[in-house]
């Protein structure tokens, strides 16, 4: 039987994180590393509120700025410009020469090597926070031991973390980064290093526990499903500017850009251009022929070349030609059972295209079929394809 984390809550959750106060305010946040010559702008100007209550995932590809921000808010990483505030209080200010240290920001962070004294036992790792703010020793023993009871822990409190298992390791990290009791735990993805079947069991887990405790979360990762999984709000990152904030809903249903609608969900991209708007779509012209889709009618006027974006699990195949937008005939390539899907690669007008159903695998290759795309599911965006 998996163990699991206790969410007997120890404070009253955060019923709307979006009428929350803010818990961190980020302004005009400049960080470049290397020689002007050669810089990498890691952070371009962000501008972020992390709510109280609030899980609030930063999520973007690797060298996006990401963990860059997370390091800077916890006072790891100096700025160049800008500003930070946490609970309203300034711990950052270029302007004024304001820095204040890590560990007087009054935060915690779990990171993704666990960072466990090898040569302490579990009880004692989770309480070397405490021990360094100079709590009394009965204070503590309490706190350690509401907490092991909280992550499932209580029986492993006197082993070594080198006798644990990676998930072990990893929720004895966060109960030392939730003993001091916080308002704001960051999170370096911590889950990365698990194998998939513990990574899932723990995002559970730790996101049933943050809503119990109702600390504020500001947690990277690189993984779509994770944080489509953990997040209130999501915040996706681009070379050191922020793309999109919204929820994970908004988000994959209302990309405001290419990179968004590409980055979450690996999508099929189509070139085109487009030759009308009828009613509340384009009308893109492709060499799989003509699509409805959405897109800004504001920048996409008649004769705009557009790539147009849909996602391999929101399009079907069907064996029979019908009537109806967005059908096109397709040659099935080849199937793959999935175990809970089956993903299939259709040829149609050239294109190499991804459909992700949860039936079909009857179909052989060569079989010819109908590729179906619901028109509120694809979306066009000035450009040629992505490279």
């Amino acid at each position: 039987m998996a163990e699991t984390i206790s969410t007997a809550a120890t404070a009253p959750p955060i019923a709307n994180p979006g009428a929350a106060a803010p818990k961190v305010t980020v302004r005009q946040l400049h960080k470049v590393y290397g020689p002007r010559a050669a810089a990498h702008v890691a952070l371009a100007g962000i501008d972020l509120t992390v709510r109280q209550g609030e899980f609030l995932v930063l999520l973007g590809p690797s060298g996006c700025g990401k963990t860059t921000l997370l390091r800077c808010i916890a006072g790891l990483e100096q700025p160049d410009l800008g500003e930070i505030e946490i609970d309203g209080d300034p711990v950052f200010a270029a302007k004024r020469r304001l820095y204040v240290p890590p560990e007087k920001r009054h935060l915690s962070m779990v990171f993704q090597s666990y960072a466990l004294w090898p040569h302490m036992r579990v009880a004692n790792n989770i309480a070397y926070p405490l021990r360094n703010r100079g709590i009394a020793a009965s204070l503590i023993a309490e706190r350690v031991n509401n907490v092991l009871r909280l992550v499932g822990l209580e029986a492993l409190a006197k082993n070594y973390p080198g006798e644990l298992s990676g998930g072990q390791q990893q929720r004895v990290a966060l109960a030392r980064a939730i003993v001091g009791e916080p308002g704001l735990i960051l999170f370096d993805e911590p889950l990365s290093n698990l194998d998939a079947r513990v990574r899932d069991h723990l995002r559970v887990q730790l996101l049933a526990l943050q809503k119990s405790l109702a600390f504020a979360a500001l947690y990277v990762t690189h993984d779509q499903a994770e944080a489509m999984a953990l997040a209130d709000r999501v915040v996706v990152m681009n070379q050191g500017n922020i793309a999109q904030i919204g929820t994970p809903t908004e988000l994959y249903h209302r990309p405001n850009s290419r990179f968004v609608a590409a980055f979450l969900g690996n999508p099929n991209e189509i070139e085109g251009s487009v030759i009308g708007i009828e009613g509340p779509y384009h009308r893109v012209r492709t060499r799989i022929g003509d699509v409805f889709a959405t897109g800004d009618r504001a920048t996409l006027q008649t004769g705009t070349a557009v790539t147009i974006l849909f996602r391999p699990e929101q399009c079907g195949l069907v064996a029979e030609e019908r009537a109806g937008p967005n059908r096109f005939a397709a040659r099935l390539v080849r199937s793959q059972f999935l175990g809970g899907s089956v993903e299939q690669v259709v040829e149609a007008g050239g294109y190499s295209l991804i459909v992700r159903t949860t039936s079909g695998w009857a179909n052989e290759p060569g079989a010819r079929l109908w590729l179906v795309i619901p028109p509120d599911h694809v979306f066009a965006f000035a450009g040629g394809a992505a490279t």
